[in-house]
């Protein structure tokens, strides 16, 4: 009688299993957040109980400045971004994301004269009717990598998800300046200017990640 019993057991275990592994697999999910990427919209599909893939789109428009070691450019950041990504669940609702961001993110921006002056490369210079204008372009494909809770294929309906990450991808920085300014400057100081302004773009090569939202799994 006990081995029967057993059996019955494992054979009862196996049955309930089954739909809840059944459900996981191909589960679909809608989803909505905000963070350093901006408002995200998103699509997943649960590949088991502990994976899923996703696709999503980002958009983020902010003023931002740019300073070089002697001049500060007011501008846009603007990031437009399309993400995809594979979630690996390890621990209940929390996973590694592993993935790639593809987009088109700049920033442009203006200098800001003071006191009626330009300052290229430490020196300054008549700001009267002269301009410099900075823009940055990103790279178009960026790594992803990181930590988030939520998703989990297996959960089904209204949830809550987080993302901690970081984003690759190295920007390339142009300095135009107007005509009277590059003779008065001269074409090495603006080159040093530019450079300077590079260096600090450099530093937002590793883009912070950080985001909160809801998603609707079904």
């Amino acid at each position: 009688m006990k081995p029967f019993i057993a059996v019955a057991l494992m054979v009862a275990a196996s049955s309930l299993a089954v739909p809840v592994n059944a459900q996981a697999i191909g589960r679909h999910e809608v989803y909505a957040g905000i963070g350093t990427l901006g408002g995200t919209l998103g699509y997943g599909y649960a590949m088991g109980r502990h994976s899923a893939i996703r696709v999503e789109g980002n958009y983020l428009d902010y003023s931002h400045s740019l300073r070089s070691s002697s001049e500060t450019y007011r501008g846009s950041l603007k990031l437009g971004t399309v993400g995809a990504y594979y979630d690996l669940f390890f621990a209940g609702p929390f996973r590694f994301t592993g993935g790639v961001l593809l987009g088109g993110n700049t920033f442009s921006g203006d200098v800001v004269a003071s006191s009626g002056t330009i300052t290229i490369n430490h020196q300054q210079y008549s700001a009267a009717g002269q301009y410099a204008h900075v823009a940055a372009k990103f790279a178009t494909v960026s790594p992803y990598l990181g930590l988030g809770w939520g998703h989990r294929p297996q959960r089904g309906g209204l949830g809550f998800f987080g993302d901690v990450g970081v984003a690759y991808g190295k920007p390339n920085v142009t300095l135009a300046v107007s005509p009277g300014l590059q003779q008065a400057a001269g074409s090495s100081n603006v080159a040093a200017e530019q450079s300077s302004l590079q260096h600090e773009a450099n530093k937002l090569s590793l883009y912070p990640v950080l985001r909160v939202g809801l998603d609707y799994q079904f």
